[in-house]
């Protein structure tokens, strides 16, 4: 098989579900953290490069994942749509990931700002032509990472993080927010 990397799902997984857009900072880096910890292994999918993960000030991060964003987009690969929200949780990507790292801010809930993920015809053609045209993942596996997006897409934020850091409390061990604020993960 080829020689993929996790930034080469994270094109995929955008392109896949007739490229419908992740929703949201949050979506996008839980599904790569869960496509690391729980789809390489059991879909046995070919990968020679796995994003590093870091429990952080709001839980599991990847700077790696920020800098595939950011390369992407600069590149022509994926679009990030800024947009205003009323929901409580929204996304802050107007720092760099050293900022975010350095200065420990808030990326989570800042400004009611929610970021929009998108695959552009740039990058739908690297995945078409780089991916699946040489057959580089089986076809059972690609009905797997189909379904693992749609999935993504239809639970909530709420929902979504409540799965990951009951699943893997080892990632919340830095976080700042305390308990009574973090209730609503658990309802």
């Amino acid at each position: 098989m080829g020689n993929l990397n996790e930034a080469d799902y994270l094109l995929l997984l955008l392109y896949l579900s007739n490229k419908q857009p992740i929703k949201g900072s949050v979506k996008i880096y839980k599904m790569m953290f869960i496509f690391n910890k729980e789809l390489i292994e059991t879909l046995n999918l070919p990968i020679n490069k796995q994003n590093e993960y870091i429990p952080y000030n709001y839980g599991v991060f990847s700077k790696d994942i920020y800098d595939q964003l950011s390369f992407f987009y600069g590149i022509g690969f994926i679009d990030i749509k800024q947009q205003y929200s009323e929901e409580e949780h929204v996304d802050n990507w107007l720092q760099s990931s050293e900022e975010l790292i350095d200065n420990g801010k808030d990326f989570i809930e800042h400004d009611k700002v929610l970021f929009e993920y998108n695959i552009r015809h740039l990058g739908a053609n690297y995945v078409k032509e780089e991916i699946l045209d040489k057959n580089l993942i089986d076809k059972d596996a690609l009905a797997k990472l189909l379904e693992f997006k749609n999935k993504i897409n239809t639970l909530s934020q709420k929902r979504l993080l409540r799965y990951v850091y009951t699943k893997y409390p080892e990632y919340t061990k830095n976080i700042l927010v305390n308990y009574d604020k973090r209730k609503w993960l658990w309802k």
